[in-house]
């Protein structure tokens, strides 16, 4: 913010407030070049740009346009943010929700989204909140949060231990974390009675990296084949290279003639190395905009 109460300061803003004609116009070129900078390098570009055109139209009231330009530059600013911060969530290699303390889903990304679409996932929406899909794993689950959410506590859930009564059927055992997010100083427009306390986030297990656009980056740049890379994703999956042959109905010595090109061009001395070393890739997703 600028300070017009300092010497320098106010004798610099003189000419602008006082200049006429020729001095009009030196006054301001010198208020601008020189009695702005401090506001420049406070990071006040586009609010001063606003401020100016208000101050430059009313002289006498150039304080209020700076003041009233960086506030309307901040909020777009902190508009901006907010949207790619969502959009980099998609970008993540895992399922997240931001849950309110009462379970609200108040953002997923694409992945969880995706992961809670079908019937066979432990968790699901209803009415916009988070459960499970049956009573004891509802009760760990709703436990969880409200120690995330009032007490701060982090904790690792296994649900999707079998069905029960009235449940729907079986559903695959997942892992998932429940982590707080201080929200302290946060005020969240959730219609949640609850919102002064913590929000939380759900972090699903990570995909197969077979799904990654990573996986397939690496394989090309190291010159694997398209069959090569299918080897690789099924490794990565969890595949036997005997199961890897039935599925692609080729002879066992055939996957393992491709491991071998792989493990050659990758310069990885063992299977274990070249899967440990895909696993530490950054993930890439295919986000469609």
């Amino acid at each position: 913010m600028l300070d017009f109460e300092s010497p320098s300061g106010a004798e610099r803003g003189a000419h602008i407030t006082s200049g006429h004609g020729h001095g009009y116009g030196s006054g301001l070129t010198n208020g601008l070049t020189n009695g702005l900078t401090n506001g420049l390098t406070n990071g006040l570009t586009n609010g001063l740009a606003n401020g100016l055109a208000n101050g430059i139209t009313n002289r006498p009231g150039i304080g209020n346009g700076l003041h009233q330009g960086a506030a309307v530059a901040d909020s777009r600013g902190a508009a901006a943010l907010a949207h790619w911060l969502i959009l980099s969530l998609d970008h993540v290699g895992r399922g997240m929700l931001l849950l309110s303390p009462g379970s609200q889903v108040l953002h997923a990304n694409r992945l969880a989204r995706s992961a809670l679409s079908g019937g066979g996932h432990a968790l699901m929406v209803e009415q916009g909140r988070l459960s499970a899909r049956n009573a004891r794993d509802h009760k760990l689950l709703a436990d969880a949060i409200h120690a995330a959410a009032h007490k701060g506590l982090r904790r690792l859930l296994t649900l999707g231990r079998g069905a029960e009564a009235g449940a729907g059927g079986d559903s695959a055992v997942i892992t998932v974390a429940v982590l707080p997010i201080d929200g302290q100083a946060a005020s969240l427009s959730s219609g949640d009675s609850q919102t002064h306390a913590n929000a939380v986030l759900i972090s699903l297990p990570q995909p197969s990296r077979g799904k990654d656009l990573a996986v397939q980056i690496f394989a090309r740049e190291h010159g694997c084949t398209s069959a090569e890379t299918a080897v690789l994703e099924a490794l990565l999956g969890g595949q036997a290279p005997e199961a890897i042959a039935q599925h692609k109905k080729v002879q066992l010595c055939t996957v393992r003639t491709q491991i071998g090109q792989l493990r050659l061009k990758t310069g990885s001395h063992t299977i274990r190395e070249l899967l440990d070393r895909v696993a530490a890739l950054p993930p890439m997703m295919v986000v469609v905009q």
